[in-house]
């Protein structure tokens, strides 16, 4: 599978957008822990995931701040939107 990045980043801006429009610029989620899985497990659908640890959305919403401030961004970055984009699905289901 390839992925095109523009697409993606296309893609990913219209949903917001989307979402923007119909919740407005700022939306409350009421859950903030989440189980993660090592990644080692996470794309090996033959074994059950041994290995769950805890993942904070305040966390990790606090530390892709840091990258508006000026923090260089890193890969774990994408994991920490990823998760916070998937709360956003589950807490605020609509039709876009």
């Amino acid at each position: 599978m390839t992925i095109n990045l523009k697409e993606l980043e296309i893609i990913t801006t219209l949903l917001i957008k989307k979402l923007r429009d119909n919740k407005g610029n700022t939306i409350e989620i009421v859950n903030d822990y989440y189980w993660d899985i090592f990644e080692e497990e996470l794309y090996n659908p033959y074994k059950e995931p041994e290995n769950l640890t805890l993942g904070q959305l305040s966390d990790d919403l606090i530390e892709v701040q840091k990258v508006i401030e000026g923090k260089d961004a890193v890969i774990h970055d994408l994991k920490r939107i990823s998760c916070i984009l998937k709360a956003l699905s589950i807490e605020n289901p609509i039709a876009l």
